[in-house]
């Protein structure tokens, strides 16, 4: 079974942001005035750290916090068609994407499992030690986001509060991923899970 907060964080690690008066400045160089507003209710600080580590590693130009409000999913969507990354359908308010075909499920000669040491994973899943895991982040995704827009979505994976449940943050550059993501799970941006609960996976 994968272990939580075992090991070096490597977001941590490689964003190097410790503190929230840190995180706090980083927040104020990237984003306007209505996206702090929205960043500003989150007090879950492991959220808050992890969002400006991603921030300083990644080096997007703009950061966008989606609330998972009808008028941001929609405008996410309409971004995705403009950007290309999805197309309109005849059917109102509905559009597609296209993977390639090697790409169904996971291209999966190049998707790991980070993983400590001892840890089991299935056969089906390659895995990479954390050590091997931060070295190639470092070495490979250093400002993966320049000149482009981080999106910050906050869900839960399983029914918001429940015991079992994982809130999770979406951070990408791709509004398609966006898009997917209010699709496929709970929007828990305006519940306690991020304003008040201190729980979040590494």
């Amino acid at each position: 079974m994968l272990n939580l907060k075992q090991g070096v964080d490597i977001l941590s690690e490689v964003g190097g942001v410790k503190s929230i008066d840190e995180a706090k400045s980083i927040f104020n160089e990237k984003l306007d005035a209505e996206n702090l507003a929205k960043l500003d209710k989150i007090k879950t600080e492991d959220a808050l750290l992890k969002i400006a580590n991603a921030i300083k590693f990644c080096k997007p130009d703009t950061v966008m916090i989606s609330t998972g409000s009808p008028e941001e999913m929609k405008k996410i969507r309409q971004m995705s068609i403009e950007k290309g990354e999805e197309a309109p359908l005849a059917l109102k308010d509905h559009t597609i994407h296209f993977d390639l075909a090697e790409e169904q499920g996971r291209i999966v000669d190049r998707t790991f499992y980070i993983i400590n040491e001892g840890e089991p994973v299935s056969s089906l899943g390659k895995k990479i030690l954390r050590k091997e895991g931060l070295a190639y982040v470092k070495a490979h995704m250093a400002g993966i986001m320049e000149g482009k827009t981080m999106f910050v979505g906050f869900f839960s994976r399983g029914p918001a509060g429940a015991k079992l449940s994982l809130p999770a943050i979406e951070i990408s550059s791709s509004t398609y991923v966006m898009h997917s993501a209010d699709i496929l799970y709970r929007h828990v941006y305006n519940t306690e899970v991020y304003c008040q609960i201190h729980r979040i996976g590494s």
